[in-house]
């Protein structure tokens, strides 16, 4: 009896699981549409959402070109999530060539959008010199803002400044709590320095 009670126990979970994927795909298939019909009307939010679903295989086959197509017409419209992919995609070479200067310029505008991910990545673009010239003091300045922000990775650089002394003065306190904020933000890098390096 108790195996036939786990046999129709198996079946029904089998059977979820089933049901559970297709009502996944349809949800997936109906914001896919709602995208793409917002996407052409010239919502920029919309056409992030499409980049980012071409960019990452979501309901649609992965395609970098199409990624940028959209990121590009995101971004062009003022949208920071936008302008920030676009960054990604030309520092990276996705979907287009690899560009550090305009990878710097929509970084640029993201940030000045407020995008805690493009402040963060301002600030790298001029902690390592890319598509710009090197500025410790601009780097420090610009990963403040992520971090304050909320930006994990921001975070963490932050605290990476303090303990280095890129663009201030060493701070092993400082550098501690921002590790500690963005390690409470899931960024695993920020908990290594805390158990390694940070006494």
């Amino acid at each position: 009896m108790l195996q036939n009670i786990n046999i129709i126990i198996g079946k029904y979970l089998l059977s979820f699981f089933y049901y559970k994927d297709i009502i996944l795909d349809t949800i997936n298939l109906a914001n896919l549409n709602k995208y793409f019909k917002s996407a052409r009307q010239g919502d920029p939010k919309a056409q992030y959402n499409l980049g980012y679903c071409y960019q990452y295989g979501q309901g649609v086959g992965k395609d970098y070109n199409k990624a940028f197509e959209w990121y590009y017409k995101s971004a062009n419209n003022g949208c920071a999530l936008g302008q920030y992919y676009l960054g990604n995609c030309y520092c990276y070479g996705r979907g287009t060539t690899h560009d550090y200067n305009k990878a710097f310029e929509w970084y640029f505008k993201s940030a000045n959008n407020k995008y805690a991910l493009g402040q963060k990545s301002l600030g790298y673009c001029y902690e390592k010199g890319i598509g710009t010239e090197k500025d410790s003091n601009k780097a420090f300045k610009w990963y403040f803002k992520s971090a304050n922000n909320g930006c994990g990775l921001g975070q963490f650089h932050l605290g990476y400044c303090y303990h280095y002394g890129v663009g201030t003065n060493i701070n092993i306190k400082e550098a501690v709590i921002w590790y500690k904020k963005s390690s409470d933000n899931g960024i695993v890098r920020a908990n290594i320095m805390l158990k390694h390096y940070v006494k």
